[in-house]
């Protein structure tokens, strides 16, 4: 909700991204491609959070709807970040 009214909350930002990193591995496909749509929307550049989006995105987008996957790239491209080797 604060990503779509463009809202920047610091803390917020801070305890959502430490939460999810807990958690990143019981995500869905529609949470990583929220959670990253979000974080671009907001142009959080957070390599750590999205390289573990990436990394947990790689096996579940091919199982996902393609507005997932396309959610995802667009993040990725967004805030011109570069897959991890």
């Amino acid at each position: 909700a604060f990503a779509t009214l463009e809202i920047y909350h610091e803390h917020l930002i801070k305890d959502w991204r430490q939460r999810s990193l807990q958690l990143i591995s019981e995500f869905s496909t529609q949470d990583l491609a929220n959670s990253s749509w979000a974080y671009a929307k907001l142009g959080v550049r957070d390599l750590p959070f999205m390289q573990a989006v990436a990394v947990h995105a790689d096996d579940k987008l091919l199982l996902g709807i393609p507005q997932n996957i396309s959610n995802v790239a667009w993040a990725i491209g967004t805030l011109m970040l570069e897959s991890p080797p």
